[in-house]
């Protein structure tokens, strides 16, 4: 086998241009999986804050409506006072009792006491 150095050197410079042309596909490769990647992280981070998101969103939801649930229970409860005031003022003003006393232990306005015994008297 003889030795030839022109093809031992165009065969060094064929593998030193592959190897060089490989390590700049190979840089962009990198580069290109870097970006990826960056991509990726932002997508999850964006998924957690939407996720995040959500969940406050659900949240304020149940709030809406356990307040909803609520007034409408106070409105009901309202309802039955209402019933359970008129016997009450019923009582007083049986016992003796004036407009003003009913309405300071009941917290009532004066206006409303009158107006619930005349609605009353009107009953009957």
């Amino acid at each position: 086998m003889e030795i030839n150095p022109i093809m031992d050197f165009e065969n060094i410079i064929s593998e030193k241009l592959y190897y060089e042309e490989n390590k700049l596909a190979l840089k962009e490769i990198k580069e290109t999986l870097k970006e990826i990647l960056d991509r990726i992280e932002n997508v999850e981070l964006s998924l957690i804050s939407l996720g995040e998101e959500i969940e406050n969103l659900k949240k304020d939801e149940i709030k809406e409506e356990k307040t909803t649930i609520k007034d409408a229970k106070a409105v009901e409860t309202n309802e039955m006072d209402g019933k359970d005031i008129n016997d009450k003022i019923y009582e007083m003003t049986l016992a003796g009792l004036t407009v003003d006393e009913i309405s300071s232990k009941l917290n009532l306005g004066k206006g409303e006491v009158l107006l619930r015994l005349g609605l009353m008297k009107a009953r009957k």
